[in-house]
């Protein structure tokens, strides 16, 4: 499989790109001390990536073919006692036959922050330190600590890269238009509806007093544009930090319905095309921030009702759905939807990690069970920028 490896470098550098199968003869140095000076030439490792995930700030990480198919990235810290690995199988067709990411998360720390959780394309564990057995030596590659300006311009140099762009290995050539895989939800390959109104994510700002520091304020339209791709990239999360960093709302009067249908479906859907190793997300708790799915006031100052997804919080990227069986009573007429996304970041060490929600496309949408509007109806879900 690809992988990519950003050398940690004196002069600013780029990824390299590798075969999972040969990266034990990619460039090796040996552990680093503190008086070890940064050169140019490459063996120790500033991040490494693959399908968009990427994992950066630790002191070890490794590289191994699985399969022909299939390949594992591992980062870990002693001195911290954390570590993570991750498998990843090349793009393939989920249960809806959308051609998806498959990655199964493995994290290690002490003490441990979480148990077992399942998510959609793979699996997310969390184990204790003591468990965690480190790969063969012949696949290790140091990390080497840099300033933090230098780390810093490191990461903003590096491409952001995207699992539907960037990874494309294994994926049939009808499956790809102008370097991308195909926006899977246009052709129609996505949970079934349910008499549903969609409302389709967006950068257009919607200022809300019901939720405080949030990143991105959004709102959501029923016209999904599938042609803009544009990406919305999170805040810089540090080790243990978490936030509630998106959010994004129906319009003035929408859905426009009194009564709320209760014992109902209720969701939203994100695509997420890249994404820090470490963090973990979703439409409910993630530590201290609390995502949800509420119902707010016409005003946008205050939430009436809300309910969280009913999955485990979500790992990696790819196509990611929260929902929840809901019965919101006390509606109004001028009542709005309201999706707020929360984010945090399980383990870590150096540097930042973020996330990309790409919007103002047809497959990141919230979608709730009131009846549709006539023909020719619009509506949107709009995404607050507080900074």
């Amino acid at each position: 499989m690809k992988v990519c490896v950003q050398w940690t470098t004196r002069d600013l550098s780029d990824w390299v790109e590798y075969d999972s199968r040969l990266f034990h003869l990619a460039p090796r140095k040996p552990d680093p001390v503190p008086t070890d000076v940064v050169g140019n030439s490459p063996g120790w490792v500033h991040a490494i990536d693959c399908q968009g995930v990427y994992l950066n700030g630790h002191d070890h990480y490794a590289i191994e073919s699985v399969a022909e198919d299939a390949c594992r990235l591992t980062a870990w810290t002693p001195r911290l006692k954390q570590a993570v690995s991750i498998l990843f199988k090349t793009l393939r067709p989920n249960e809806d036959g959308a051609w998806d990411t498959w990655q199964h998360f493995t994290y290690y720390s002490d003490p441990v922050r979480a148990q077992r959780t399942i998510g959609s394309g793979g699996e997310s564990f969390r184990l204790r330190w003591d468990q965690f057995v480190p790969p063969p030596i012949e696949l290790t590659r140091h990390g080497k600590l840099v300033t933090d300006a230098h780390n810093a311009a490191m990461e903003t140099h590096r491409k952001r890269l995207r699992y539907d762009e960037d990874y494309l290995d294994g994926v049939p050539i009808n499956e790809v238009s102008n370097g991308k895989l195909r926006l899977q939800a246009e052709l129609g390959r996505r949970p079934p509806k349910q008499g549903t109104i969609t409302y389709y994510l967006t950068d257009t700002v919607s200022a809300t007093t019901v939720n405080s520091a949030i990143t991105h304020e959004c709102a959501m339209t029923t016209t999904g544009d599938g042609g803009t791709d544009t990406p919305l990239t999170s805040q810089n999360f540090t080790a243990g930090e978490d936030a509630e960093d998106y959010v994004w709302t129906t319009p003035t009067n929408e859905p426009n319905v009194a009564s709320w249908p209760g014992s109902s479906t209720y969701l939203c859907t994100i695509r997420c095309t890249s994404v820090g190793g470490e963090l973990s997300y979703g439409f409910g708790t993630a530590d201290t921030a609390a995502g949800e799915l509420a119902r707010v006031n016409s005003a946008l100052t205050t939430e009436e009702s809300f309910v969280q997804q009913g999955q485990a919080l979500f790992t990696g990227d790819g196509t990611k759905t929260g929902s929840q069986t809901w019965s919101p009573t006390g509606s109004v007429q001028s009542d709005r939807y309201q999706c707020l996304l929360a984010v945090t970041r399980v383990t870590g060490g150096h540097g930042n990690q973020t996330m990309v929600v790409n919007v103002n496309e047809t497959g990141s949408f919230g979608e709730g069970p009131w009846t549709p509007p006539a023909a020719g109806g619009a509506n949107l879900l709009s995404c607050l920028g507080a900074g």
